[in-house]
C-alpha cells in the first residue's frame, strides 16, 4: 500500500483476514521502475563509453546539451521519492500488522464472502438500513479513529507529507527538463522517456492513444540517434 493511499480513502474489495497482516515487499516505485526499464531498452540512452565513443567528444557533446544533466536530476529526485515511499510502506505495514486495515466486513447474506468496506458510502450502498448498517458505520469509525491516532504516533503522517513534497520535486525536475531545448537526438529521447514514465497511466495504456504513438516516436528517435553513434 503506497503512501498516496489514505486510510480513509473509499475502498471496496475482497480478501482474507490473513492478508491484513502483510504488505508487498518494498520495490521501486512504478514511475521509477518504468523509467529504468524504458531507458535500459534504448541504445542511444546508454553511457557513450559502452559504444566505444571517444570520451572527450562525449564530454564536449554533453556540455552543449543540458538535457543529460537535467535527466540525471530527475533520476535523483525519483530515487529520493522511492526511498520515501519505502518508508511509508514500512510504517503502514507495521500498522496493518497491529490493527489490520481500517475497514469492516460486509455481511455475507447480502454480499459475496470476503468483501469489505472502508467508507460510509459503500456501507450505505450495500447494507440495508437498520441496526446492522449502524453497527458497521460505528465499527468503521472506531477503526478509522484508532488507525489515524496510531498513524500520527508512529509519524506515518509526517512520512506521507515528506513523500508528497518529494513527489512535487520530481514533477519540478521533469518540468525543468521539458522546458530546456534539447540540442541532440539523445536529449529528445531522454525527454520522451521521462514523459512516458511520469504520465502514462500504466501497462494497460501501452496500446492506447497517445501512449502507443509516443512510444513508436521514441523508438524512431532512438534508432536515428544510435545510428549516428558518437555524433548523435
Amino acid at each position: 500500500m503506497g503512501c498516496h493511499s489514505d486510510p480513509k480513502t473509499p475502498h471496496f474489495g475482497t480478501g482474507a483476514d490473513a492478508a491484513d497482516s502483510q504488505l508487498a515487499a518494498a520495490a521501486p516505485s512504478p514511475t521509477r521502475r518504468r523509467l529504468l526499464t524504458l531507458i535500459a531498452s534504448l541504445l542511444s540512452a546508454q553511457p557513450p563509453f559502452a559504444s566505444g565513443a571517444d570520451p572527450q567528444r562525449s564530454r564536449d557533446r554533453t556540455a552543449l546539451d543540458p538535457t543529460p544533466r537535467l535527466f540525471a536530476e530527475v533520476q535523483a529526485r525519483l530515487a529520493e521519492h522511492e526511498r520515501a515511499l519505502q518508508t511509508c510502506d514500512r510504517l503502514e505495514a507495521a500498522l496493518v500488522a497491529e490493527f489490520g486495515y481500517p475497514r469492516v466486513r460486509l455481511a455475507e447474506m447480502d454480499n459475496p464472502p470476503g468483501r469489505f468496506a472502508a467508507d460510509a458510502e459503500t456501507i450505505a450502498r450495500y447494507v440495508p438500513p437498520g441496526r446492522r448498517r449502524e453497527r458497521c458505520l460505528r465499527v468503521l469509525q472506531q477503526r478509522q479513529a484508532r488507525w489515524a491516532e496510531a498513524a500520527q504516533a508512529c509519524e506515518l503522517m509526517k512520512a506521507q507529507e515528506r513523500e508528497e513534497v518529494l513527489f512535487r520535486a520530481v514533477r519540478a525536475a521533469a518540468d525543468s527538463l521539458y522546458i530546456v531545448p534539447a540540442t541532440t537526438l539523445t536529449g529528445i529521447v531522454l525527454k520522451l522517456g521521462v514523459l512516458l514514465s511520469l504520465e502514462e497511466p500504466g501497462e494497460f495504456a501501452r496500446d492506447e492513444s497517445p501512449w502507443r504513438q509516443l512510444r513508436l516516436i521514441l523508438l524512431d528517435f532512438d534508432a536515428i540517434a544510435a545510428g549516428r553513434g558518437a555524433d548523435r
